[in-house]
């Protein structure tokens, strides 16, 4: 079975969501992803949520700051050397169904 890629398109006008947006995997990026890592539900205040990745590189360097073992500085001073790859969360299902629109399904094919 091969895999399948499906293709949606994002309406740019967003202004009628609850937006979270981290520019940057600053200190308030680092905290906001060990508040989530804690079981915290913060991100429930938002329809959409826009930044970084903590992918397993990225979330090495958070987790040290997690654990307590680095402080901030540190921490963004580590964040530094690794690429950084956005993503976009939706929280709610309102936000799917206003703002994303299925465009075409194809079959990958090596």
């Amino acid at each position: 079975m091969r895999p399948i890629l499906n293709i949606y398109e994002l309406d740019d006008d967003l202004s009628d969501l609850s937006v979270l947006e981290f520019l940057e995997n600053d200190a308030r990026w680092v905290d906001f992803v060990c508040q989530c890592r804690r079981g915290g539900s913060s991100f429930a205040d938002y329809d959409l949520i826009i930044g970084g990745v903590a992918d397993d590189k990225v979330y090495e360097a958070v987790n040290m700051y997690f654990r307590g073992l680095w402080d901030m500085d540190t921490t963004l001073k580590a964040l530094r050397f690794y690429d950084k790859n956005d993503q976009y969360c939706f929280v709610t299902q309102a936000a799917i169904d206003d703002k994303l629109a299925f465009l075409d399904s194809l079959e990958v094919t090596r």
